[in-house]
């Protein structure tokens, strides 16, 4: 079993174990819309997390008052 080291792509200085370890830097310390995941050959890519939906303001319905 081969140990891998993998480092971060926007610090380069801190270096993380696993896989997991490293996605949760990105997402803590840097914020990115993606994560790195591995192919079956073994070499790293970049994925875009899905995005998410963005609030609609519903507007209510003008009733007027008949007093």
């Amino acid at each position: 079993m081969t140990l891998r080291i993998f480092a971060c792509p926007e610090c380069r200085c801190r270096k993380f174990v696993s896989l997991n370890a490293l996605n949760v830097h990105l997402a803590r310390s840097h914020t990115l819309p993606y994560r790195i995941i591995l192919n079956q050959k073994g070499k790293a890519f970049r994925k875009l997390k899905k995005k998410q939906g963005s609030a609609i303001i519903v507007k209510h319905p003008h009733v007027r008052n008949r007093a």
